[in-house]
């Protein structure tokens, strides 16, 4: 392949614990557990301790045993990610800004004029989707959007081919 450039784009877990001042109240993935249910845990310095099950069941995830490492593992689906947050943890996303119109079943793309991780932005601010940008010259690969031997030509790119990987259903994104 040669020498290639990378770009990393970190997205953190979907479920972390953040106890609040003044009291118990308890958030998972962005969703404050204590309004709707109550939640035994237990203090330990600054760490909050809360069971697996009923958190991971009130988010509707799923819950497994292994019974081979004895080990209890939840599962939640991710909630959206803003592009705020995500130029948070990235700053060079900050240099991003809109290379198109708003796209049905897509949103806003946001990029630069060069290679780059396209962002997919929908009207609330959300992140649905990326989009890598491979020049044409670089060649053609399956997993690309275009038929081979079809790329699509972009301002200040020329003629590229993308990948669209979504983390929302296209017919959802307005």
């Amino acid at each position: 392949m040669g020498e290639v450039y990378t770009q990393h784009t970190y997205i953190p877990p979907p479920a972390g614990l953040l106890p609040e001042p003044g009291g118990i109240p308890v958030t998972v993935g962005g969703r404050d557990l204590s309004t709707d249910y109550e939640l035994q845990g237990h203090m330990v310095g600054e760490e909050l301790y809360i069971p697996l099950r009923p958190a991971v069941e009130l988010l509707e995830g799923q819950v497994a045993w292994d019974d081979a490492t004895r080990t209890a593992t939840g599962t939640v689906a991710a909630g959206p990610i803003s592009f705020e947050w995500l130029r948070q943890l990235n700053p060079a996303v900050s240099h991003y800004g809109p290379i198109s119109g708003f796209a049905p079943n897509m949103g806003v793309h946001y990029g630069v004029s060069g290679p780059h991780l396209t962002v997919l932005v929908d009207s609330a601010g959300n992140v649905p989707g990326f989009a890598l940008v491979s020049p044409a010259g670089a060649g053609w690969f399956p997993w690309f959007d275009q038929p081979e031997g079809q790329p699509v030509e972009l301002p200040g790119l020329g003629p590229v081919y993308r990948q669209h990987i979504y983390l929302a259903d296209p017919a959802t994104i307005k």
